[in-house]
């Protein structure tokens, strides 16, 4: 597995990291080579080949970013469900007003 690793231009520092695309070689070199001399990005990328060390960390990151995506998912549709339910209430509300009024 081939990671792409971002690093800050100024600091330096790691900023993310990426599993490469199912390029050739050649094509994912090309593509890192343009992509580092566009002044405008403010980070630089490396290729790095992953050892089993490195992907086994890698995918439980991913793992867990897809779990933490999923839950906030699930929250959401949750919330909707909830403002579903106090619309259907403002409605009943309105209408048994109306009757009594």
């Amino acid at each position: 597995m081939k990671l792409i690793f971002y690093r800050n231009k100024k600091s330096g520092e790691l900023t993310t990291v990426f599993k490469a695309l199912e390029w050739s070689d050649e094509e994912l070199n090309k593509r890192v080579t343009e992509f580092n001399a566009n002044e405008n990005n403010f980070v630089t990328a490396e290729v790095i080949e992953a050892d089993e060390h490195m992907e086994f960390v890698f995918n439980k990151s991913e793992e867990k970013r897809m779990f933490s995506k999923r839950a906030i998912q699930e929250a959401l549709d949750a919330l909707d469900t909830a403002r579903n339910c106090i619309d259907c209430l403002e409605v009943a509300e309105t209408k048994e007003g109306a009757d009594n009024g």
